[in-house]
């Protein structure tokens, strides 16, 4: 394997205009989604006086064909970038890593921010019915519920295409024939950085090693989090919900500047 030169800094801007240009993307559908989803979560409670959230089997569907799409788009765009990096080609390997990813994933992030929408629409009827509002009352309160806030939709596409994107690097990085492949934490470095993510900027370990982050948690303290990646949903919310660092890979012969 021909040794590289990489420029981490540049590196990391690549990997972030990537990451805005496809999360556009999933974030226009999203809201689309949410505001025909909230018209429709409003009309059965007006129609029924109750709710039996028969809205999120359509919003299930949905956004389960939106996130599997958007997934392939984003490991494919992902992968590309990192093979033509290395001047390899493991094209192959890239439908193996979609189709896993799909398969794992997609699901349990449908069933996930569907059971938080009930959660918070049950909590609003709650709320409602106790301050004595009426059946129109209530149903506007559902409409405008932060379920269907234009934010959610933007933390969700930021999110995902964050997630799927570490995790295309991590797999293809496998197949590019690295000796001895190391990967680098890079933050953001900016005012809207994690202070516990700039701790961990420029933190090297070998690919299969595990990053170890300390993360706050509520009453003071940390607790430490292993994240095979940057957006490794095995770190917690709060170490992946509109996180914008990267991951880099490279092999230990490289020259990286």
């Amino acid at each position: 394997m021909a040794k590289i030169r990489i420029n981490r800094r540049k590196d990391y801007k690549e990997q972030l205009k990537l990451y805005l240009n496809l999360s556009k993307s999933l974030n226009a559908k999203t809201k689309k989604l949410l505001r025909k989803t909230a018209r429709k979560a409003e009309q059965e409670y007006l129609k029924y006086n109750d709710m039996y959230y028969f809205f999120l089997e359509d919003f299930s569907n949905d956004f389960y064909k939106i996130l599997s799409s958007h997934y392939r788009s984003v490991i494919t765009a992902t992968s590309e970038r990192l093979i033509k990096q290395r001047e390899t080609k493991q094209e192959d390997e890239i439908d193996i890593i979609v189709a896993t990813y799909i398969a794992d994933v997609t699901a349990n992030k449908v069933a996930d921010i569907s059971q938080t929408t009930r959660n918070q629409i049950k909590q609003a009827i709650k709320i409602g019915i106790a301050d004595g509002l009426s059946i129109p009352e209530i149903s506007k309160k559902i409409r405008t519920n932060r379920s269907f806030a234009p934010y959610r939709a933007t933390m969700i596409a930021r999110t995902e295409t964050h997630s799927a994107m570490n995790y295309a690097n991590y797999e293809i990085s496998s197949q590019l024939g690295l000796n001895r492949p190391i990967k680098e934490w890079n933050s953001a470095l900016d005012d809207r950085t994690r202070e516990w993510h700039r701790t961990m900027n420029g933190t090297t370990v070998a690919r299969e090693e595990m990053f170890k982050v300390m993360t706050p948690i509520a009453g003071g303290g940390f607790i430490e989090r292993r994240m095979n990646y940057t957006g490794d949903m095995n770190g917690g919310a709060l170490n992946v919900i509109n996180c914008r660092c990267f991951t880099l890979y490279y092999d230990s012969e490289d020259e990286i500047i």
